[in-house]
């Protein structure tokens, strides 16, 4: 039977991501070529909490009672969502990467038109070889963690030039700092135990498998946390709609233009509110 502080954490990842989908979707000053990629993330966070989180929390508190088929399924839509999501922090990173270090040809860059296994009825656990554990370690977190330090490594020497942009974008690279090390906290854990798994030949007891793929999932529910709740125009976009002010507001309230911000302002990725 399932807790109420199950129930919660199950359903954490819910509000804010799907908060952060509205939010762009509904206001325009928010549709910038980097809130897209922070919808993305939004997007396969939220199906993991959708169509993953429930299926593998019944897994956890009690036993697979889905059958095989759905067994299958829920594999590898795990792998794929969670893959996904990390992709997303990826291309993130190279969003403020080409922000910082080639400011003059980002726009141009990043315009729209740029864009373009089972063990049973009981059981449900996705094991990989050796090899496949190799290559997702390098493939879904090894080489996207490389790229991301090195990105906010690269951004954290260009603020020490001095500019007269070197605050905001001091602000953007300490934020991405903060979403480097949130999904490191979460996700290594998981790597390393998913790869040390079938090299010490399965040993690794099947309760900490669940922790670390759990801690995992916690990352779903920080991502829309960290990205939007230190982005000012992402703040009054919640406020907005948590206050249950007008549903089809004007332009004189923000839907065109975040307060106290003129338009280009609105399309910086983070600023962390001092």
């Amino acid at each position: 039977m399932r807790t109420h502080s199950e129930t919660d954490t199950n359903s954490a990842p819910l509000p804010w991501n799907l908060l952060t989908v509205v939010s762009v979707t509904y206001y325009r000053y928010l549709r910038t070529p980097t809130n897209i990629f922070i919808v993305s993330l939004a997007m396969a966070d939220l199906l993991v909490a959708v169509l993953v989180m429930p299926f593998s929390l019944v897994r956890t508190v009690d036993h697979w009672m889905f059958g095989k088929s759905v067994c299958i399924a829920h594999s590898l839509l795990d792998v794929a969502f969670c893959t996904s999501s990390i992709f997303s922090l990826s291309c993130i990173a190279l969003d403020r990467y080409l922000a910082v270090c080639d400011p003059l040809r980002y726009s141009t860059r990043m315009s729209r038109h740029e864009r373009a296994g089972g063990h049973g009825p009981t059981k449900c656990v996705l094991v990989m070889t050796a090899p496949f554990a190799v290559l997702a370690f390098t493939v879904s977190f090894l080489l996207p963690t490389v790229f991301m330090n090195q990105a906010t490594r690269t951004q954290g020497a260009i603020q020490l030039q001095p500019d007269s942009t070197t605050r905001r974008e001091r602000k953007a690279a300490k934020t991405l700092g903060i979403i480097l090390g949130a999904y490191l906290l979460c996700w290594l854990p998981f790597f390393i135990a998913n790869l040390a798994h079938p090299l010490l030949g399965y040993s690794i007891n099947s309760w900490v498998m669940e922790l670390v793929l759990w801690l995992g999932y916690a990352n779903s529910a920080l991502n829309p946390i960290l990205y939007a709740f230190f982005n000012a125009a992402f703040r009054h976009a919640f406020a907005n709609i948590l206050g249950c002010r007008r549903c089809v507001p004007g332009p004189q309230d923000g839907r065109l233009t975040p307060p106290n911000r003129s338009r280009h302002m609105g399309s910086e990725m983070v600023t962390v509110s001092g």
